[in-house]
Order: structure tokens, then sequence, then C-alpha cells
């Protein structure tokens, strides 16, 4: 200890302590040095500032995300020497500038491929266009009429008021019932339309049809939960999605009834999905992948489900037939979600090299990019205005992207929503003005957000773990949650208290 009064000096730490915080402390600043580096996103702009360094293009096995990160290290690296502005090399901006040139005048060649399709996906493409066009001029006469007809200020306020009115009632939701649904992990759930029934699966292969009181879209609040599900051995590995048909209803079904519509499907880590019954018969099992399936997801047709999965590719098959009408390519890595436009005409997939592709059904092309997560993509969903698009990350973000708005193939992010802690495992747009946003995480909550605003409205906390998937019904009328501490979780906008 020093004498009295002298001033303390900076602390020294002996020994292996002393190591270790060195250690510690120079890790701390290279990671700090690390997020401030500002690197490209395009594959051929890394290629070309690595090469500016004298390092090698790229290594064996290594991803572009992984190369991009390697850029990254040695730009720190420079900088910590003093070797220049941090992510700034000598002719960097020409050499970018160059490469994205020279990747643009090879987009034909390299983006643009054919896949061989049968009479199958030529007939399924006809009754897109017809569908899409039909569906599209429904949505924009409407939104004709709110902007622009006779009555415009009315049907504009009517809009804003119901918008409003459901962010006021996301901001009162509420945990209204939890179950338990097995002996494994809850991995997905899915709402039917009329909020009739709530559909699980499990991580022990188990699908799970939950019969809903008191819900629906005009439903929420006390008397609201859930009735003992029917359950079926769907897989003997694990559930990893569920989805439910549009138009999928248990009313009017009788108790001990088993039709014949399909009206579920589920995905599993046995390389299939399989088709089902709302009665639990199965009607087909989809086999064609060559790795564990991800997520499934209709088609707002109904006669079309998609499966996304480890083998790179996400799949559409004809529901009522079981068979596989596309298989599409375009990821380097694994395809763990997707999601389709209201209209029908587009469809989103996204997977573990962290980049999203917007597809035209109609064509096969892809459209457009989407570049800016740092970790993979692993949830997608489009607003109900068809132009709008958000998606989920392991860099703990959620992504939102407006369609009208690229360039040279590229979406640009409107903005970013960091609300959770861990990875974002699903995004769900509200399904009917799209007026909030749902978004669930392994940080074990769900947060539900102002859609116009990008401010949050509510955080519902209650999961023991990771939540790894959510449903909503219009309105927010319920909230459904699963999640890896075996629950389903049911939540509903408290009854609005009136002024004195």
């Amino acid at each position: 200890m020093g004498a009295a009064g002298a001033a303390p000096g900076p602390a020294v730490i002996p020994g292996a302590a002393g190591e270790r915080h060195a250690r510690l402390v120079e890790q701390f600043e290279r990671g700090r040095r690390e997020r401030a580096v500002v690197v490209p996103t395009a594959p051929a702009a890394v290629i070309a500032q690595l090469r500016a360094l004298g390092e090698p293009a790229t290594l064996f096995g290594e991803a572009p995300v992984d190369r991009r990160g390697r850029l990254r290290g040695l730009l720190a690296s420079l900088d910590a020497a003093g070797g220049g502005a941090v992510g700034v090399l000598p002719g960097a901006g020409e050499a970018e500038a160059e490469a994205e040139a020279a990747a643009a005048a090879a987009a034909p060649a390299v983006e643009l491929f054919y896949t061989e399709g049968g009479e199958k996906l030529q007939e399924w493409r006809t009754r897109l266009v017809e569908f899409s066009l039909a569906r599209a001029g429904h949505r924009l006469g409407a939104e004709r009429a709110r902007w622009e007809g006779p009555a415009a200020a009315e049907e504009a306020e009517r809009f804003r008021t119901g918008q409003a009115a459901a962010v006021e009632a996301a901001g009162r939701v509420a945990l209204v019932s939890s179950e338990l649904s097995g002996e494994r992990p809850a991995s997905s759930c899915a709402f039917a339309d009329d909020g009739s029934f709530l559909a699980t699966c499990t991580w022990a292969g188990a699908l799970q049809v939950w019969r809903v009181n008191g819900g629906g879209a005009g439903g929420g609040g006390g008397g609201t939960g859930l009735e003992k599900p029917q359950v079926a051995q769907a897989h003997e590995e694990r559930c990893t999605g569920v989805a439910v048909r549009p138009g999928a209803s248990l009313e009017g079904i009788l108790p001990g009834s088993e039709p014949e519509t399909a009206g579920l499907v589920t995905a599993s880590a046995d390389c299939s999905a399989r088709v089902w019954s709302l009665g639990g018969q199965l009607l087909h099992t989809l086999e064609g992948h060559t790795d564990r399936l991800a997520r499934t997801e209709f088609h707002p047709h109904g006669g079309l489900v998609a499966t996304c999965s480890f083998d790179q590719t996400w799949c559409l098959w004809d529901l009522e037939a079981g068979v596989r009408v596309l298989e599409q390519e375009g990821h380097s890595r694994a395809v763990y979600a997707v999601a389709f436009q209201g209209d029908g005409a587009l469809a989103a997939s996204g997977g573990l090299d962290g980049l999203g592709r917007v597809w035209d059904l109609r064509t096969g092309r892809c459209v457009c990019l989407l570049p800016g997560h740092q970790s993979p993509l692993l949830a997608l969903d489009f607003a109900p205005n068809g132009h709008l698009l958000a998606s989920g990350g392991g860099d703990h973000a959620c992504r939102l992207w407006d369609l009208r708005k690229q360039e040279g193939g590229r979406c640009s992010s409107l903005y970013t929503l960091l609300g959770h802690s861990s990875l974002v495992s699903q995004v769900r747009f509200e399904p009917g003005s799209g007026a909030f946003l749902l978004t669930a995480g392994y940080d074990g909550a769900v947060a539900l957000w102002d859609a116009t605003r990008g401010s949050q409205a509510a955080r519902l906390a209650g999961h023991e773990g990771k939540v790894m998937s959510a449903a909503l019904l219009p309105g927010a009328a319920l909230v459904a949650s699963v999640g890896y501490d075996r629950t389903v979780k049911l939540w509903a906008p408290t009854p609005q208290v009136s002024p004195a």
C-alpha cells in the first residue's frame, strides 16, 4: 500500500492472474476493433480486398461468410498495428468498384441458371399467374379505394384507427394459458385462420392439434385456453416444423370423424414431410430431400406446400397428389425458412448462408437478394401489404425490407429491430392489417413491435428457455408460443380498463 496522499497508480496483477487479465483485455480490444471494421458484403469485393492484402482469395472449405470474417480480422490487425484507417486499404475503393462491376457483368452467367421442370410445374405456374393476378387486383383495389376513392378520407381513417387499435391491443397482451407439450421440446406452432385450433409439433416426433376455447379472431381475454390435444406420432425422428392449410377449421367436424381433406403438414429430421387430415389420418409422405428438413409453409393457394432442407434446396409439393413440383437451388448452405407473399406471386427463402432470396414463382427467377444478416437467416414473413418483408437471424436482429427499393438486384433494409439478446427464431406480421410484428428468440422472450414506428409495444416473458416458434391471429386476438421448456403458451389482450 502506498503512502497516504499519494496518487494511485495503475493496478498491477501479479503472476498467472495478471497474464489471464492481459489476455482478456487483448481479446476485448480485438473484438472491439473487429466490430468497428467496415467490410464489403459482395463476395467479389471481399476477394479483391484479400488479394490487395496479399492473402489467399479463399481457403479450403471456406464459406463466403467465413471469408468475410477472415477479412474483418485482418483489417482489425492492421488497424492495431497502425496500418491505416479501419476497413480502408490503399486503392480498396477502386478495387471494390471494379469487383462490383465485374460481378455485375458476370451476373447473367453466374446467377442465372435453369432447373429442368416437368408438366406439373408448367401447370402450376399457369395456375399461379391466374391466382396471384386476381389476389393482387383485389388488394390493390382495396388500397386505391382507401387512398384515392370518393370515400378515401373515411376509409383511410378507418384503416388507421384499426391499426392503432391492433397496436394498442398488442400492448395489453398477457399470459392466459400454459400447457405441457410432452417430454421433449416443442419446436413449431401454427394457428388455423379462424383460430379454432393450434397445431404444434415436438422433438419427440409428435403432432398435436389443440382446440382453442374462447379464441378466434374476436376472442382473447378471460376464459381462453387449450383443450387436451389430439396427438399423432407423426415421425420417428424429431419434428422441425408444422403448417396449417389456409381455410382449415375444426368447426363443423364431428368428434371422432376423420375427414379426408389435407389440413396439416409436418417436417422432420428424417428427411421427409407428411400430409395429415385434421382427424389425424396420414394422407401422403413427401420424400425427395437428401438431408434433414427445417421449416415448412403453405402457399396461400392452399394446394402447394414448401419444405426447406439442409440439402441446400427448398421444394414445392402438390398437396393433393403428394408429388414434388419444384426443387429450387440457389443457396450455398442449408435452407432454413421460406415465406410466401399474400398474393401468391413471390416466395422468400433464407438459410445458414445468411442470405435471403426472393423468387418469382410464376417464372422461377430470383428477383432480388436480401444481404445484411451477419449470421444464419432463420425466419421470414411477408406483410399483408405485399411489399414489406421481415427476416430474423442468428445475429439477434430482425430486419425489415421494402421490396420496392432495390439497387442492382439487392434490397436494402429499412431498419433493424434489436430487441433480443440471442438469435431470432420467428418473425410474424399481424395477418390483418400488418399493424404490428412479432419476434421470438432464444433469449426466452416474445416481442410485439409497432411495424410503422419500429417501437416495441410489448415484451412477453414466461418461457424458462428458448422460444422455438410463435404464431398469432389478426388484431392480437391470440398469440401462441412454444419453447425448449416443453410448454405451449397462449397470450391474449387483457380487458381494456375504462376511465373512471
